[in-house]
C-alpha cells in the first residue's frame, strides 16, 4: 500500500511566543515532549502555539500552560489537575471529558469551547463574557456509551505512538519525528494498518539509504535491485535493519570479502 507523505494532510504547529505577553517563554524541548509523547506533566509551556494541537488524552498534569495559543485543541480525555491555564486561549477548544481539577482559569478565554463532562470546572460558574450559552454546561446529548467510545479510541493513541516508534526503531533506528508521527496517525485513522505503515517505511528513500550503507560497509558495492527487493519485503515482513545486517554479515559474499 504506497502513499506518499506529501499526499498526507499537513499538521506541523509553529512553536513561538506568543507576541501580546513576550514575557511567556515556554520551553522548546517541553513542547516537543508533549507532541511526541502526549505526556508532559509539571511542563513549562508558557505562550506555547499550540493551535489546533491533537492533546486527546493528554497527560498535562501540573503543567504551565498560561498564555497558551490552544485554540480549537483537542483536549478530550485530558489530564489538567494543579495545571496553570491562566490567559490561555482556548477558544473552541473541546476540553470533553478532561479533569480540571485544581487547575487555573483566570482570564482564560474559554468561548465556544466544549466542557461536557468535564471535571473540575464548577467552582468558576458562568461568566457573562463568554455569551449567551454557558460553556460550562453539560450536554446530555452525549449519554454514556459515546463517552465510553471517545475514551477507548483516546486509550489507542499512546500505544499507536509507541507501535509507530517501534517500527522506526527496527528499520530506522531512531525515533519518528513530530510530523512523521502525525502523518501515521491520520494514515491510521484514514483505515491503514501498522503492517502498512511498516510496508511503507520499510520501502522509504531513508530505508533504502540505510540498506545501501551496510552493503557499501559490508560487501563493498553498492545495493542492487534484487538485493533491495529481498530486504525491503523482509523489514515489511517484521525483521529488523539489525538482522539485515547480521543476514548480510553472515552472506557467503561477505566471508568471501574477509
Amino acid at each position: 500500500m504506497m502513499l506518499r507523505l506529501s499526499s498526507l494532510i499537513p499538521l506541523g504547529l509553529l512553536f513561538s511566543l506568543a507576541a501580546a505577553a513576550p514575557s511567556l517563554a515556554y520551553d522548546r524541548a517541553d513542547v516537543r515532549q508533549l507532541l511526541r509523547t502526549n505526556t508532559c506533566p509539571g511542563c513549562d509551556l508558557r505562550g506555547a502555539d499550540l493551535e489546533n494541537a491533537r492533546l486527546y488524552n493528554a497527560d498535562l498534569r501540573g503543567a504551565d500552560l498560561r498564555g497558551a495559543d490552544l485554540n480549537c485543541a483537542d483536549l478530550r480525555g485530558a489530564d489538567l489537575r494543579g495545571a496553570d491555564l491562566g490567559d490561555a486561549i482556548l477558544y473552541e477548544a473541546d476540553l470533553r471529558q478532561s479533569n480540571l481539577r485544581g487547575a487555573t482559569l483566570q482570564g482564560a478565554d474559554l468561548r465556544r469551547a466544549r466542557t461536557e463532562g468535564a471535571v473540575g470546572l464548577e467552582r468558576y460558574g458562568r461568566d457573562d463574557r463568554y455569551g449567551q450559552d454557558d460553556p460550562y454546561r453539560r450536554d446530555d446529548r452525549y449519554g454514556q456509551d459515546d463517552r465510553d467510545y471517545q475514551y477507548d479510541r483516546r486509550t489507542n493513541t499512546r500505544a499507536r505512538i509507541e507501535a509507530i516508534n517501534d517500527i522506526y526503531r527496527d528499520i530506522l533506528e531512531r525515533d519518528a519525528e513530530y510530523d512523521g508521527l502525525e502523518n501515521w496517525l491520520e494514515a491510521l485513522d484514514r483505515g491503514w494498518s501498522l503492517d502498512d505503515v511498516r510496508e511503507e517505511i520499510a520501502e522509504s528513500d531513508e530505508a533504502i539509504d540505510r540498506l545501501n550503507q551496510i552493503y557499501l560497509e559490508v560487501l563493498r558495492r553498492p545495493l542492487d535491485r534484487n538485493g533491495r527487493r529481498t530486504w525491503t519485503e523482509r523489514m515489511a515482513d517484521g525483521w529488523s535493519l539489525d538482522d539485515v545486517r547480521d543476514e548480510i554479515e553472515d552472506s557467503d559474499e561477505a566471508r568471501a570479502r574477509r
